[in-house]
């Protein structure tokens, strides 16, 4: 065992329970690569501190900075690797305990190819805990399937209910660039946020390749936010902030409703990735602003 290795295994931790409500695991198919990043957030002296964490490739390192000095941390995951194989498994789980502000990150789009054999998917397993009194940004880049990939993909997230969220996933029509758009075998995507268990959001899409499901656009953006302690008054002004923001933002189609009390939710189609990302920094803006953290520095690009 190398020497890195051997060091995670010291500080290995038993896994977080999934998040209370979360999606059922879907296929079992033999995975060729497990990855896997467990990560635990805690307070300690003033802000957040990685107090446990788990890495297994092809999982990325990760990093806890300060990199604003206002206060909120930021938990990126690099990527080790070009991308993910047909087959491959990768789980992320990550809990933050409480009066944690923190950004979870990734260094860049999640590349998916075709499997070898044709037909082993490639799986996707997020499961997120936010605990009383904390604010959580999770603000991953899209996934990128190129040609011929076969993603299923789950993500869970369960708030307390004094805790906040932002959370955003983002799928591309593909390598666009190189005239690749839905060129993917297929795509069964789920996206469910619970408050202390109960459900408030569940979003998906089952994609098979070919068709312009996006209507012309190039990425597709599901937007959630939840506020502490709901308040059907913040949360419709928040929704209708978003919605001014989106509409007033070149380049991308989008609205913003509240499902659920003190739940936000919004949808982007964007014509391409700058012009969505410009979109998100203003969204992601506004949803800090109503959970009472300080403006983003950087946006996510």
């Amino acid at each position: 065992m190398s020497t890195v290795a051997a060091d995670h295994a010291r500080r290995a931790v038993p896994p977080p329970a999934p998040a209370p409500g979360a999606i059922p695991d879907g296929p079992t198919a033999r995975a060729h690569r497990h990855g896997r990043l467990v990560a635990t957030i805690e307070r300690r002296r003033g802000r957040g501190a990685l107090t446990a964490q788990e890495i297994a490739f092809p999982a990325g390192t990760v990093r806890l900075t300060e990199p604003d000095g206002d206060g909120v941390v930021e938990l990126q995951q690099t990527a080790p690797s070009g991308g993910l194989l047909g087959g491959d498994r990768l789980e992320v789980a990550v809990r933050v305990g409480a009066d944690v502000d923190v950004s979870l990150v990734t260094q860049g789009a999640t590349r998916v190819y075709r499997p070898a054999d044709g037909r082993s998917p490639t799986q996707l397993r997020t499961a997120l805990a936010v605990a009383d009194g904390a604010r959580v940004e999770w603000v991953p880049h899209h996934l990128l399937l190129y040609r011929g990939a076969h993603v299923h993909q789950r993500t869970a997230i369960d708030v307390d209910p004094g805790g906040g969220l932002l959370a955003w996933e983002a799928l591309s029509a593909g390598r666009t660039a190189r005239g690749e758009r839905f060129a993917w075998a297929g795509l069964d995507t789920r996206l469910r946020v619970t408050r202390g268990g109960g459900p408030l959001v569940t979003d998906g899409a089952v994609l098979d390749g070919g068709g312009e499901p996006f209507d012309g656009a190039d990425l597709c953006v599901a937007v959630v936010a939840v506020l502490p302690r709901p308040s059907a008054a913040a949360a419709a002004g928040l929704a209708d902030e978003l919605h001014d923001v989106l509409t007033a933002a070149p380049g991308v189609l989008g609205s913003a409703s509240v499902p659920a009390p003190g739940c936000v939710v919004a949808r982007v189609l964007g014509r391409d990735a700058p012009s969505t990302y410009r979109a998100l920094h203003g969204a992601r803006e506004a949803v800090r602003a109503a959970l009472g953290l300080p403006r983003p520095a950087r946006p996510i690009a």
